[in-house]
């Protein structure tokens, strides 16, 4: 009698195991896969803040004799060293970063931001 109690037992419980398997791998599966995509999505959102703001600061510290193509090898330049120091560099290809740069000027353009150069005290005082 104990035995067959045991062996109910023991077949319940395999059969619990069972079940919760079968559903806990594909939900922790799902799970890891938001978490992937959130990944993603912020890892892109700050690549996309990065290349906003060397966009503006070539922008801002470029000469007037700059132009185009120089600028935006600066900014290139700028966006792969930050990327290089927090370890994504590795995902974000040249192309890519070309592609962030061209939408970050077009973004820039279409708001028609103007950088206005910084007014430094000594420039104040020579105003006075």
């Amino acid at each position: 009698m104990n035995e067959l109690i045991f062996n109910v037992i023991s077949a319940v419980i395999l059969a619990l195991v069972g079940i919760v398997t079968k559903e806990l791998i594909p939900y922790l599966r799902k799970k890891k896969a938001e978490a992937d995509a959130q990944l993603k999505r912020t890892r892109w959102g700050w690549v996309t803040e990065i290349t906003d703001a060397a966009v503006r600061a070539v922008e801002q510290t470029a000469s007037d004799s700059i132009h185009g193509t120089e600028k935006k090898q600066r900014a290139a330049t700028l966006i792969k060293d930050a990327l290089d120091r927090q370890g994504y560099g590795e995902y974000v290809t040249n192309e890519q970063i070309l592609q962030l740069i061209e939408a970050a000027v077009q973004e820039m353009n279409s708001q028609d931001i103007k950088i206005e150069e910084p007014v430094l005290e000594e420039d104040k005082s020579d105003a006075d």
